[in-house]
């Protein structure tokens, strides 16, 4: 098998940590857009955070020798509601697109999702906290349905920039974490040889 450019862990946390912590998160009344309809929405918890912080230390770094990068810090930690009706656009981490090209705009180096619900695209399946909601990496052609308490981690250039598709039932909440390392990381697609039937 080819080496993957992206790096997914299954379990990264445990399962019923994951649902603990999506139950202290205030998930009543998500943020609407100019016309009503609702939107991802950022949530705040110092609590949540800082359990995130810990339990997700050697998965950065992991990552980042994964890359063959140093850690220097964390750049952000955002906690993401993305609840029925709403999904997240096609975007880069660090970059903007300007007159069709790209900028890099934001000290990122390296992006982990973790997600804290699981999902499904099968209307027919019983348990899941949300239908639909799928991470899709548009330039790579192929999405991840998540999985509780499982993780994927990637270059937060352009060439990774993804997107979630609509969250038709329930609600999905992951948390985007941003890595900065100590030299800034130049993505060599030579290195990661191969497509996604290649790397998963």
């Amino acid at each position: 098998m080819s080496k993957s450019p992206f790096m997914y862990v299954e379990s990264a946390i445990n399962p019923d940590t994951c649902d603990d912590m999506a139950l202290q998160l205030n998930t009543l009344a998500p943020n609407l857009d100019e016309t009503g309809n609702p939107v991802r929405t950022y949530l705040y918890n110092d609590d949540v955070i800082e359990r995130l912080e810990f339990l997700l230390e050697p998965i950065l770094e992991r990552m980042c020798s994964y890359y063959g990068s140093q850690f220097k810090c964390i750049e952000s930690f955002e906690l993401e509601w993305v609840p029925s009706g709403a999904n997240i656009n096609a975007h880069s981490e660090n970059s903007e697109l300007i007159s069709n090209k790209w900028y890099k705009t934001k000290n990122r180096d390296f992006t982990c999702v973790v997600f804290l619900s699981s999902g499904t695209d099968n209307v027919g399946d019983d348990e899941y906290d949300c239908l639909g909601g799928k991470l899709q990496f548009v330039n790579y052609g192929f999405g991840i349905v998540p999985q509780l308490g499982d993780a994927i981690c990637f270059p937060s250039d352009a060439r990774f920039a993804n997107s979630t598709s609509k969250v038709h039932d329930g609600d999905l909440i992951q948390v985007r974490v941003h890595i900065t390392s100590k030299v800034p990381y130049i993505h060599d697609i030579t290195a990661f040889p191969g497509t996604y039937k290649d790397w998963f």
